[in-house]
């Protein structure tokens, strides 16, 4: 009968070794398999950032997007998948819902459910050099940014 512990060559004693067990390989043959497979369908999907099709994100949360931003009370943005919460400097709390956009590759505005902004940079004119945004995460959006517009002119603006 195996010990709990067994002698380490220094006399001090460690805890047994787990066996490995065919109820554990089975474990391995079954997740493993979904594991790989899921990886590989993310990476089939995507080219770059943007999905082979042309869109980018979470088709799902995109779907629900205009239900969530029509969403006028909070039990309505809720199920829909908002947060119920005030945005920015404003005095009432309104619907803020997931674009399933964020982090998607844009330059113009009309690329993204919510928006197309950058990170600005220093200086007298932050947005210089800038050329690509990505799509915010959730909308409405607020802060200092450089803002693509649906054209692809950008301006440096902070949205309160």
């Amino acid at each position: 009968m195996p010990s709990a512990s067994s002698r380490r060559c220094d006399g001090n004693t460690a805890p047994a070794a787990r066996r490995w067990t065919g109820e554990q390989e089975a474990d391995l043959r079954i997740s493993l398999p979904i594991v790989v497979g899921v990886i590989a369908g993310a990476l089939a999907a995507c080219d770059g950032g943007r999905a082979v099709d042309g869109e980018c994100g979470d088709e799902l949360i995109r779907a629900g997007f205009a239900t969530c931003i029509a969403a006028g009370t909070q039990a309505a943005c809720v199920q829909a998948g908002g947060t119920w919460t005030i945005v920015g400097l404003g005095s009432s709390p309104q619907c803020r819902c997931p674009t399933g956009e964020g982090g998607c590759p844009c330059d113009r505005g009309d690329q993204c459910l919510g928006a197309c902004t950058a990170e600005m940079g220093p200086g007298n004119d932050p947005c210089a050099g800038v050329s690509e945004g990505t799509c915010t995460a959730a909308s409405p959006s607020v802060g200092c940014r450089c803002w693509f517009d649906d054209q692809g002119t950008i301006q440096s603006l902070c949205a309160d």
